[in-house]
């Protein structure tokens, strides 16, 4: 890896966080929008891809596997964990 300066840690919200630990956890985007709607709020696919994405921008990771090892690098995710 390249010694790069050490970045700030982007805020995520405790919705966004709850995502990233579902992601870890292995579920897909449709399992996460079931497990996260409720009788008040539904979760449309679409919308969990949408922060999937914006959650991938603020940890300036490429793919869900750079956003696991960065949850688990940064304590939002500890393996063993299910």
């Amino acid at each position: 890896m390249a010694n790069n300066p050490k970045k700030e840690r982007p805020q995520l919200t405790p919705f966004e966080i709850r995502i990233v630990q579902l992601i870890c956890k292995e579920l897909t985007t449709a399992q996460i929008a079931e497990k996260l709607s409720t009788k008040k709020r539904t979760y449309p696919v679409r919308t969990v891809e949408g922060y999937r994405i914006r959650i991938r921008k603020k940890m300036g990771v490429k793919s869900l596997v750079g956003m696991a090892l960065y949850a688990v690098r940064n304590g939002i995710f500890e393996l063993g964990k299910k």
